[in-house]
């Protein structure tokens, strides 16, 4: 995330999980505008509308499945810029090409170097070593922001038949040659099995938190988890992953929690014919 900072591991990472406090309440889920339209906008010049295009535009994790009919994909929605109309699309469809395809496969993401993190999951394991392999020069030289699914490690010491090779090590040796790599994150994501209680998921896209998301605290109050326990500070901390980033070069490194919200959901595969 190009406005993520390397995040440490805290010793005191909460005061209390069951007391914590919920204040300030959450802002609405949804902000109404005070206007629905604005219909001088046509007239502006088009340098400036342009440019209000461009503010629009957000930072996303951009999470890779893969279908073998038809290559690499992501259901993470595309900036609504792409399809306001043809004055937004003609603003910022050149910061979005279609990347990643191969000789079999047209290429299906719609990706922005300088604003999106190329973010791989351990579901995705099997096919990550097809994806590093079929990297074009030119993408590998433009990527900036990668995250790691902490839990890529364990591949490297299954018998499955995809996971012969040491995942993490291929990706350690591709991240040290991408010259612009600004920022890598390990991703300690939360799920059904996180820390024996587990948490609950939605099945939307990843979202990445610099800080254990309040969300989850409220639950795990709510739920009366950790009541009893002497270490209430356990619940909230990141697993260590100096052994994930040693020897990785980027100008940040660091740690982030991982979580699909229950209330954000994906889109679904192109509709492919």
């Amino acid at each position: 995330m190009p406005s993520a900072s390397t995040t440490q591991e805290s010793e005191s990472a909460v005061d209390s999980v069951v007391d914590i406090d919920p204040s300030p309440d959450p802002p609405p889920k949804e902000w109404k505008p005070f206007l629905t339209s604005f219909a001088l906008f046509s007239k502006f010049p088009i340098e400036i509308r342009q440019m209000i295009w461009y503010l629009t535009l957000q930072p996303r994790v951009v999470e890779l499945a893969f279908q073998a009919e038809h290559g690499f994909y992501s259901r993470v929605r595309v900036p609504p810029a792409l399809g306001v109309c043809s004055d937004s699309r003609r603003a910022v469809s050149h910061l979005y090409a279609l990347r990643f395809g191969s000789a079999l496969d047209e290429p299906a993401i719609s990706f922005n170097f300088s604003l999106d993190t190329l973010y791989f999951d351990e579901s995705f394991g099997a096919y990550l070593l097809r994806f590093l392999t079929l990297l074009k020069d030119e993408e590998l030289k433009q990527i900036r922001y990668l995250a790691i699914d902490s839990d890529i490690k364990e591949l490297s010491y299954t018998n499955h038949r995809y996971y012969d090779h040491d995942h993490f090590n291929a990706l350690r040796k591709v991240a040290n040659i991408m010259p612009e790599l600004k920022e890598l994150l390990i991703v300690n994501v939360l799920n059904e099995i996180y820390h024996d209680h587990g948490v609950p998921v939605g099945s939307g896209t990843m979202q990445l938190y610099e800080e254990f998301p309040r969300e989850i605290y409220r639950w795990v109050r709510d739920e009366g988890f950790h009541e009893d326990d002497d270490d209430l500070s356990a619940c909230p901390l990141y697993f260590s992953a100096e052994d994930l980033v040693d020897g990785l070069n980027a100008e940040k490194i660091g740690s982030v929690w991982g979580w699909r919200s229950t209330e954000l959901e994906g889109i679904g595969p192109p509709g492919w014919g």
